[in-house]
């Protein structure tokens, strides 16, 4: 509010010489109310309640001021003595200064009942608004503020009340009702506002009371006059009558309100009645017309029957003859009947059977009937017969071929077909060709879709589970319109589910393994060492790319199989002849053994293999530091290789498990398997087993700074979204990203995940924020960088900048998640989830007194973990507040996050944290 003190002055004046409230010269009071009556003129529904309580008031009034006129009239009248020395000039003296004294007595209490002002007004507060009102008290004297919430929403208002140097004399948030009574502390112009800055569609209707009590001052020498006593009685009555006119104006006031309310509960219960009322009656009607439909559906072939032969009779007649229309209609019967009576067992009597080839006509007929009429692309393409034709016939001669389809007849009439299923075998040796529709001379749109159609199994054999050697075709399957929703679909699913024909059907079409899984033993080695000559060297994706040779890998592979064959755990796969064609090399690597006893041999190699050969030794370089403390021994599997015209028969995934036996186990005290996987088919069979890159979540020490800023770079900088919205370089976050780094590693809640070779799988900075530090200690730093940077880290420190005004009040120290990334390869696994809690111990909180964890997320992933983990959203800002200096948007994200969140859970809602 901005009024000068003129414009107050000149609302003061002639709000107080009018009846009505007028408008400020800025707008303050949005609407005009009456002082005599109270009541709002737009409101015309509250005038008859406020009419009965005016009129009850004004006649107190009238009956007091009579009662204070007799009192007076009796006080008045002369004594005695007075009568006989009135003409005495001290007695004359002393009867004026009675007289006077009472006079002045008359006129105090008077202004007591008549200048003591009262008012009362009903408001409207819309939604989002806030009403002022003012008025101009002098030091000492009294104002009384009593409200009343009589409508809207939850009934509640706020309600302040300022002094002239706009100072808060009494605030209260979402009241009722209330009264407060203060003295002016100066003289000048006092401000009482109601608001409904809560509300956003709920407008509040207030009824409230203003008193002002102006101070008395006795008048000089009263209190040494001879009947001061008795006036001092007199007055005292009369405050207590006025106290009690006034408690009774308020008690009509509160019951109108009361009544307001009622009645709009009433009201509303009203409509709700109304309105249920009319959808009984809306279905009633509804119920009764859907009955009249159904009745005259149901009479009308009676009546079509009864006109037909009406009219017929009526023909015969003309002719001579008589009409027995009793016989007619009863023959009509009969033979609607029967037709209903066929009508209702249509489909009942259906034969399942297995397709032969002597069906081929009755199925293509069946083809062209139904399903090239009734199948949705056949008839979007509306492909010619003749085109059809071609792939018809080609599917159901190779589906015929073997007893897989099924087909549906009629009993009553055998030729008729009603259904059926055509399927073939389609085994993994077999090529693609052997389970594509044929297509010859087809127009360009019936080609594009065959080709789609030959697409979507194309891959196949690439996904199917490695023990899958034949899968059955579903290639056509139809069902007659006449014959629909009579669940002859899922019986022939079922049909064609037969285990023992599947079984006996398989045995004839894959040839019999004759494939021997046994031990690996000494007397095996030069068969291993040339079947990986042979294989692995020529095959092995990186044994490829190095292009080795037996005289280069015949060292490795002998020094590899030595070691392996010494353990029960190394398989060889043999054929009938005694061939290998596969073969898988295991050793047994024990925590106390040297690190040299599970390396490959790199000696007398060349420097690309012996380059390798160091990559591969440095990824189980560092296992035992990851690997969990109660393991002391692993199977070590080395290497592995299948011959390539028995791969996808399961024989890797078969190798996985062989000769780990419970009792060999036990013997060396086996707690795991670890194996480098090279090749992405090897790394494929090892993740369908259950394998996973063993990962470890240490506290991040001062020692990694530079690994995880290099992270940061490499990751985190090209990864999150507003990072590369950003398209954030290293030198422009190598400021933010070490100033954060040095912060969080002061304390133990940074997390970093290792790999076994040493690299980063992921990170979490955290650092400490006391409700006592200044601000900057949380910020972020946006020294030297670009502008649009900075104004996003500046957004940034904005989501926290007010924290500890909304934090719980029992909270003083808080963990702030600054930076968290995980690597795309490692995504989906876990590790964000995990990281929330890690390394939060007992121990940890109770030392630096944690109340609560904070987190400014900016990606819509991040947002959906710690929603998952239980944080709760404080603050929400829009992405699109990111302008730069010449307006324009600074970020747009691509991975659907349109706002940032500060997200903040309480210490006390983490459950089962380690000590």
């Amino acid at each position: 509010m901005h009024n000068s003190k003129e414009d107050l002055d000149r609302f003061y004046n002639s709000s107080r010489r009018t009846s009505s409230i007028t408008v400020p010269p800025h707008g303050i009071i949005p609407a005009v109310y009456s002082i005599e009556t109270g009541y709002n003129p737009d409101c015309p529904q509250e005038q008859n309640g406020i009419h009965k309580s005016v009129k009850i008031i004004f006649v107190l009034l009238i009956l007091t001021v009579l009662l204070v006129g007799f009192i007076f009239a009796i006080l008045e009248k002369q004594p005695k003595s007075l009568e006989t020395h009135k003409y005495s000039s001290a007695t004359t003296l002393r009867y004026s200064a009675v007289k006077t004294s009472r006079m002045n007595s008359l006129t105090w209490i008077l202004a007591v009942l008549f200048i003591t002002p009262a008012a009362s007004y009903f408001i409207h507060v819309d939604a989002n608004e806030e009403q002022c009102f003012f008025d101009r008290l002098t030091s000492g004297t009294k104002m009384g503020l009593m409200f009343e919430v009589a409508e809207g929403g939850f009934l509640d208002i706020d309600v302040k009340i300022t002094g002239p140097d706009n100072k808060e004399i009494y605030k209260g948030e979402r009241e009722s009702s209330g009264k407060f009574t203060f003295a002016a502390h100066m003289d000048g112009v006092y401000t009482y506002c109601f608001g409904n800055k809560m509300s956003t569609m709920t407008p509040k209707a207030v009824m409230f009371t203003v008193e002002i009590t102006e101070p008395h001052q006795q008048a000089p020498g009263a209190a040494a006059n001879q009947d001061a006593a008795d006036n001092a009685k007199l007055e005292e009555m009369v405050r207590e009558l006025s106290s009690a006119l006034m408690s009774v104006k308020h008690e009509q006031e509160y019951m109108e309100v009361r009544e307001r309310v009622h009645r709009n509960i009433n009201e509303n219960t009203n409509s709700r009645v109304v309105m249920w009322a009319a959808f009984e009656a809306f279905v009633l009607v509804g119920m009764t017309v859907g009955q009249i439909f159904y009745l005259k559906r149901f009479f009308e072939v009676r009546t079509m029957i009864l006109r037909e032969l009406n009219r017929d009779q009526a023909t015969f007649r003309i002719f001579g003859f008589h009409l027995d229309f009793k016989a007619i209609f009863k023959k009509i019967m009969k033979i609607s009947l029967t037709r209903l009576a066929q009508a209702s067992s249509f489909g009942k009597n259906l034969v399942y059977r297995t397709a032969v080839k002597a069906d081929s006509q009755k199925l293509l007929e069946f083809l062209f009937q139904y399903f090239a009429k009734d199948e949705p692309c056949n008839r979007a393409l509306k492909m010619p017969f003749s085109v059809l034709e071609v792939m018809f016939s080609g599917t159901i001669d190779r589906c015929l071929q073997l007893p897989f389809s099924s087909i549906v007849t009629d009993s009553e009439d055998g030729d008729r077909v009603a259904a059926c299923v055509l399927s073939s075998v389609w085994k993994r040796t077999d090529t693609n060709e052997d389970a594509d529709y044929a297509f010859k001379n087809f127009p360009e749109n019936a080609q594009l879709f065959v080709n789609l159609l030959n697409s979507m199994h194309s891959n196949f054999w690439d996904l199917a589970p490695p023990n899958v050697q034949a899968v059955l075709h579903r290639e056509i399957v139809s069902v007659g319109t006449p014959y629909m929703r009579k669940g002859i679909s899922s019986r022939l699913v079922a049909e064609q589910l037969n285990k023992t024909l599947i079984k006996i059907m398989l045995s004839k079409v894959l040839p019999k393994s004759q494939i021997l899984f046994r031990v690996a033993q000494p007397k095996d080695k030069e068969k291993i060492i040339r079947f990986l000559d042979n294989h692995f060297a020529k095959e092995e994706p990186c044994a490829r790319a190095l292009k080795l040779t037996p005289e280069t890998s015949r060292g490795i592979f002998s020094t590899t199989a030595t070691r392996c064959l010494n353990f029960p755990f190394s398989t060889v796969v043999l054929q009938e002849n005694g061939d290998i064609i596969g073969c898988l090399l295991a050793s047994v690597w024990s925590r106390n053994d040297p690190i040299e006893k599970a390396d490959f041999d790199a000696a007398g190699v060349p420097e690309n293999i012996r380059l390798f050969i160091q990559f591969l030794n440095n990824a189980h370089a560092n296992f035992w530091k990851v690997a969990p403390p109660h393991i002391n021994s692993v199977i070590h599997r080395e290497i592995g290789s299948v011959a390539p015209e028995f791969t996808r028969r399961g024989i890797a995934t078969r190798m996985v498990y062989t000769n780990m036996t419970k009792s060999k186990l036990k013997k060396y005290n086996i707690g795991g398997v670890i194996s480098e996987t090279s090749s992405l088919a090897n790394q494929i069979v090892l993740e369908k087993a259950g394998f996973r890159v063993h990962l470890l979540f240490e506290f991040a020490q001062p020692k990694d700074k530079e690994k995880i800023i290099k992270y940061l770079d490499d990751h985190f900088a090209k990864e999150e979204p507003c990072a590369r919205a950003l398209k954030l370089s290293p030198e422009m976050t190598i400021n933010s990203f070490t100033t954060t780094v040095d912060r969080c590693l002061n304390y133990p809640f940074s997390t970093v995940v290792v790999q076994e070779n040493g690299n980063l799988a992921a990170c979490l900075l955290a650092s400490v924020w006391n409700r006592s530090d200044p601000v900057e200690n949380a910020d972020f730093n946006d020294a030297g960088v670009p502008e649009n940077l900075k104004l996003f880290l500046q957004f940034l420190n904005n989501a926290h900048s007010n924290f500890w005004k909304i934090a719980p009040p029992g909270v003083h120290s808080v963990i702030h998640r600054e930076l968290g990334s995980v690597a795309p390869e490692f995504t989906r696994r876990g590790i964000a989830t995990k990281m929330v809690y890690t390394n939060m111990t007992k121990t940890n909180l109770k030392k630096y007194n944690i109340g609560g964890v904070i987190s400014e997320t900016t990606s819509l992933a991040n947002q959906i973990v710690l929603e998952k983990a239980g944080f709760k959203c404080l603050k929400e800002m829009p992405f699109s507040a990111i302008v730069d200096s010449k307006g324009n948007q600074v970020l747009h994200l691509d991975d659907g996050t349109t706002a940032l969140r500060l997200n903040y859970k309480g210490i006390e809602d983490f459950e089962n944290l380690p000590e």
